[in-house]
This record gives structure tokens, C-alpha cells and sequence, in this order.
């Protein structure tokens, strides 16, 4: 499946959803819980770093299902939250995203 949630990948991470965060949120410091175990210095302010540390999922719903599954059984997750516009998609696109976690995400983990 070529579909892509969440921007199409990381060559849309500089137009996605990532960009209005990161011009907004870093300078609050936001990106420190994004640091890793043991990293020492600053930490990247950018959307590769978000994809790394899995704030930001991208890639085929299949992707998607692996890493929502992943979260799953390590983080005990209490409750989760899907934000994947942020107005910077046409409206044709958001709601092609909509669908696509409707249909082909959110039924694996009913």
C-alpha cells in the first residue's frame, strides 16, 4: 500500500505538521522530551527528531499499525491523541487522511 498518514513521510516533514510545532513549540523548550537516554547537549529541534522519537508517526498504514502496536505493549499508554493536520493540509487531503485512519488503522485496535 503506497498510502501514506500523517504528511506522506519525511520529505513532508518541512510542510507537514511539523513545521508550524516546531517554529512554535521550540522555543519553549518543548523539544526536550524529545532527548534520548544518556544524550548529552542540545537536543535537535526538528522533525527528523520528532519521527525518532515518536511523536510524529509517518508511513504506510501498515507502518502506522507497527509502531501504535509498539507504543502499545512498552508505554503503557493511558490514552492517545491523533493530530495530523494542523491547517496546513487542503481539505481533500485531510479528509483522505481521516479516512485512511478510520478505515485501515483504528479497526486493528478496537
Amino acid at each position: 500500500m503506497v498510502e501514506r498518514i500523517s504528511g506522506a513521510g519525511r520529505s513532508a516533514g518541512a510542510h507537514a505538521p511539523g513545521t508550524g510545532f516546531i517554529e512554535y513549540f521550540s522555543g519553549f523548550g518543548f523539544f526536550e522530551a524529545y532527548r534520548f537516554p544518556g544524550e548529552t547537549g542540545p537536543v535537535p529541534n526538528t522533525y527528523e527528531r520528532m519521527v525518532e522519537a515518536k511523536y510524529e508517526l509517518v508511513g504506510t498504514s501498515d507502518d502506522i499499525k507497527r509502531e501504535l502496536d509498539a507504543l502499545r505493549q512498552n508505554a503503557h499508554l493511558e490514552w492517545f491523541g491523533w493530530y495530523f493536520d494542523q491547517g496546513l493540509m487542503s481539505w481533500d487531503e485531510a479528509k483522505r487522511q481521516i479516512e485512511l485512519f478510520a478505515t485501515k488503522i483504528m479497526p486493528e485496535f478496537r
